[in-house]
């Protein structure tokens, strides 16, 4: 599992070796110093017994880093804001549909990514703020290695067109090579319309 922040700034990991896994942490107060990461609580020894003592602030980021985990095997997202409403997407739909349950009392509502828009319910503002975690993917997003792309970046106020080639990252998203050596990941938001110029399409 990807490093994981609970909401009190808690971070988590896990180090898998090929006979266990050791849950690992560092506190939000620890962050900014860069200092090592250390396993979760420790263990202790009282009057004869051997038990786990473990900080309030890490139980609750381990409340928060397990549910996160099932979250994920289910398939379901959970919207930071208001944790009690999940969103999941309905398998094959067409237009992209999501159901959004409150888990505190049941009721559900389906939208798509045009439904959800402002001045709805809560459920409609858990949807949109799913859409907005998940943005629609764009046909760069797909820019395979070796292709030459052409891409519209804002920068700051004022769009440009800029042309590149594409180049695959190892565990990243590909990223694209403008002529003057300066390069960009595909999936950045300031790519903002994007088209193959070779090969060309159809070709």
């Amino acid at each position: 599992m990807e490093k994981f922040t609970a909401s009190n700034g808690v971070e988590l990991k896990t180090e898998n070796n090929s006979t266990f896994a050791r849950l690992m942490c560092r506190k939000a107060d620890e962050i900014i110093g860069d200092r090592k990461w250390h396993p979760v609580g420790e263990a202790v020894t009282k009057g004869g017994r051997n038990g786990f003592s473990l900080e309030s602030a890490m139980a609750k980021a381990l409340r928060e880093f397990f549910q996160h985990e099932r979250d994920t095997e289910l398939g379901r997202w959970r919207w930071p804001e208001y944790p009690e409403y999940v969103v999941r997407k309905l398998p094959d739909s067409n237009p992209e549909t999501v159901i959004v349950i409150n888990e505190s009392y049941g009721p559900s509502y389906t939208f798509t990514r045009t439904e959800s828009l402002p001045g709805g319910n809560v459920h409609s503002s858990a949807a949109r703020a799913y859409f907005e975690a998940h943005p629609e993917p764009k046909p760069w997003h797909d820019a395979k290695p070796g292709e030459v792309w052409a891409v519209d970046i804002k920068e700051g106020n004022v769009l440009r067109n800029r042309t590149g080639f594409v180049v695959k990252v190892l565990r990243e998203v590909n990223i694209i090579v403008f002529q003057d050596g300066s390069q960009e990941h595909l999936d950045v938001k300031s790519i903002t319309a994007g088209r193959r110029i070779w090969p060309e399409v159809g070709a």
